[in-house]
């Protein structure tokens, strides 16, 4: 793996500037500003190689500038059931036979469908900017607290469900989803990403970056933090993951509470999160699945609008692979989207193309 260009050399192309200042301290610095993310206009998105072939028969529909949804049966290797699976794909409108586009997919949390993902994040407009494709899966539906819930098949799954209930393999319905829209359209299959919100980003840490490394160039999610165990690839290759979570998280105060850490908001400062056992566990474990060292790098900053933020980045493997696990803890966002199109600015969506976009195959 290797990255397509560096953070920085990405963020001057784009004519912009970020400052962060270095803190080892519980107190944040005064603060820096991170400028704002426009659309870039297309960098980056169009090299590389396809994954296959397009077929001359289209296993999906797609009409460029415009959303369609396509239903595909899928056969589980599991239970050899069969289910039809929905996703929504939007290709943009300047979709040529020339190029290759890198692919994007955004998982939806828990008792959503892709349409929410769609209506409530920038990832459409970003898609149409910069020249890539994007793709919003639902996922299916269990009976959990009885209801009927969407839910995507992490680890958890199994313990929210009656016994005997058939659960279907989403990491199968990915594989099998990537191939239809490679045998339609002109991908570059060394810019794969993923990202997800809440259920969706656990689906991505927990299940995609461990069973489909060998497809996907990069991860990332809002609305958790790190992992409740050591999860190694199982492919043996680790792929970059960036996640967001907010000081006011509700879903995580919760689960610090049940864990011992009664708290009535998530800690900002760098030296508040690693005094924070519910926090600073969680992103150690998957760290340590990524084989990272502890060493890390920590940077503050604030946003035009006066929002502030603190990073914690890894990047130092201990086999000798060219990864990274950045995390963003952000001032009062909840449990919800960080994205314009859901009442929250700075727009998160735009950060995590930035970053995705950084890597490849």
């Amino acid at each position: 793996m290797k990255k397509l260009l560096t953070f920085g050399s990405l963020l001057v192309a784009l004519g912009l500037i970020l400052q962060f200042q270095s803190c080892t301290k519980e107190e944040l610095p005064s603060p820096t500003v991170e400028a704002p993310l426009p659309p870039s206009e297309g960098i980056l998105a169009l090299s590389g190689q396809p994954c296959q072939s397009p077929a001359n028969n289209p296993v999906v529909n797609y009409t460029p500038g415009t959303t369609v949804v396509n239903i595909i049966t899928v056969i589980d290797p599991v239970t050899g059931l069969s289910s039809n699976r929905k996703f929504r794909l939007y290709v943009p409108s300047t979709y040529n036979n020339e190029a290759y586009y890198p692919l994007v997919y955004m998982f939806h949390g828990r008792n959503q469908n892709g349409l929410r993902m769609e209506e409530r994040t920038t990832w459409k407009a970003l898609a149409e900017a910069n020249g890539f494709i994007v793709v919003f899966p639902k996922a299916l539906r269990y009976p959990i607290n009885g209801q009927l819930m969407s839910h995507w098949n992490t680890p958890a799954l199994a313990g929210q469900v009656p016994p005997g209930t058939a659960l279907f393999d989403d990491v199968h319905f990915f594989r099998e989803m990537n191939k239809a829209i490679g045998q339609t359209l002109r991908i570059n299959c060394s810019r794969i990403y993923t990202c997800g919100f809440s259920n969706g980003a656990h689906f991505n840490k927990k299940r995609l970056r461990i069973e489909a490394s060998d497809i996907i160039a990069a991860t990332s999610g809002a609305g958790n933090i790190g992992d409740a165990a050591i999860r190694l690839p199982l492919t043996g290759i680790q792929r970059p993951h960036f996640e967001v979570c907010g000081t006011r998280d509700n879903l995580t105060i919760d689960l610090c509470t049940q864990q011992g850490n009664p708290l009535t908001e998530l800690p900002l400062g760098p030296g508040a999160i690693n005094n924070t056992p519910c926090v600073r566990d969680r992103m150690n474990q998957l760290r340590q699945g990524m084989e990272l060292e502890m060493m890390n790098t920590i940077t503050t900053g604030t946003h035009p609008n006066g929002r502030r933020f603190t990073d914690i980045t890894f990047n130092t493997s201990t086999v000798g692979q060219h990864t990274e696990y950045k995390f963003r803890m952000i001032e009062d966002l909840t449990h919800k989207v960080p994205s314009s199109n859901n009442n929250f600015n700075p727009d998160y969506i735009a950060f995590f193309w930035l970053w995705l976009s950084q890597w490849e195959l």
